[in-house]
Parts: C-alpha cells; structure tokens; sequence
C-alpha cells in the first residue's frame, strides 16, 4: 500500500515558479540589449521564443497575466514598469534610436504606443518591433478585439442583455401583431429577423472595439 501511495505522489505535477525581484537582474536574449524588471514579478518558465526572452505565466502585481516577452537593440536598456490587462509600460535607455521587442501572448495584435517613433507588427509572431529615440518611457496600448478579454470588451454580459431585449420585442410584437390579426408565421418570421440583425450588431460592435 505504501509503495502504491509514493508513487502516486510521484504522478502528481508540480508547479515551479521564478521570483524575480532584483531591479539590477538582467535578461539578454539575441538582439544584445539588457531587459529588467522594476518591481518584483514571478514567472513559471523563462526561455527564448522567437528570439527574444519570454517570461511564461508572468504575474505582475499578483495578477497573471500570461506569457510575455521582451528584448531591446545592443547598447539599450528595457526596464518594465508595470503590466496591465491591456498595457505594457517601459522605460527604454538609449543613445540615439533603437528598437525594443514586445510579444503580449494573449494580445495577438497591434498595440498603439506612446514615446514611440513607430510601431511596426510581425503578424508571424505576434511581435511589436517598437522604435524609440533617447531615454523615453513607453506605453503600449492593446485595444481589445472582441474574445480577448478585458473590462471594455462587449462581453457575455452585453449579449445576455440583448437577447433579454429581443425577447421582449417579440413579446411586443406576438401581442400587438395578433390583435392586428397578422398570421404567428409572420410574426415568427420577423422575430427570427430581428434576432439576426441583433447578432450582426453583436458582432459588429466586438469588431470595432
């Protein structure tokens, strides 16, 4: 029975986490710059994706808020501030203009940014290559595409209100129809119609966010 119950605890997984809380504690992957953190942040796993150092299940603040990386040109320094559920903030030290790296595993798309020069996108790697002049401090802005979270997006919350609106509209229209003497099928008809149009809404709104 014993041996029975250590091997079942050997089957057991078990998480390892990283503390990282030294803001002189650098991280360097193949572009030659040196990546901090300003505040302390705990990470599962810390390897090189796509050329730069990727921080796995990264938690800033006591949230986690999945994988993330970084990287900066030779002779620059990348000293992360804060991470938000839709923002990465930095500061970039430099001497003239260079590039730093930034990868939001859950944000799959183009930030906006501000102290930057430009901002160019790598679809194939959801990476932000953001082009910066001097010791500037940097803000990406990641707006949020409906499906990837965050308290702005036009979530379940919203859809379950409206299809609470169609049901009364059909309400609406099942009585005030009836008394007008149109047929249920019409009825039937214009209901599915409207919550068609609803969902396009739905759908179109998430875009746009």
């Amino acid at each position: 029975m014993l041996p029975l119950m250590f091997l079942m605890l050997l089957m057991v997984p078990a998480a390892q986490c990283f503390t990282i809380n030294d803001p002189l504690f650098n991280f360097q992957a193949t572009h030659g710059g040196n990546v901090r953190f300003a505040n302390s942040v705990v990470t599962a796993q810390i390897k090189v994706v796509n050329a730069i150092t990727q921080f796995n299940t990264l938690v800033v603040g006591g949230v986690n808020r999945g994988n993330l990386a970084f990287d900066c040109d030779t002779g620059s320094v990348m000293v992360i501030t804060g991470v938000t559920w839709n923002t990465v903030q930095y500061t970039i030290t430099a001497v003239g203009q260079v590039d730093s790296y930034v990868r939001y595993g859950d944000r799959p798309f183009e930030p906006t940014g501000t102290n930057t020069d430009t901002i160019t996108y790598v679809d194939g790697t959801n990476t932000a290559i953001v082009t910066t002049t001097g010791n500037v401090a940097v803000t990406l802005t990641y707006t949020t595409p409906i499906g990837a979270g965050g308290p702005d997006e036009f979530g379940v919350g919203d859809l379950i209100n409206t299809f609470v609106l169609i049901t009364f509209i059909s309400i609406f229209l099942y009585v005030g129809g009836s008394k007008a003497g149109i047929s249920s099928e019409v009825l039937f008809n214009i209901v599915v119609l409207i919550a068609f149009l609803a969902m396009i809404a739905y759908l179109a709104i998430g875009w746009v966010i």
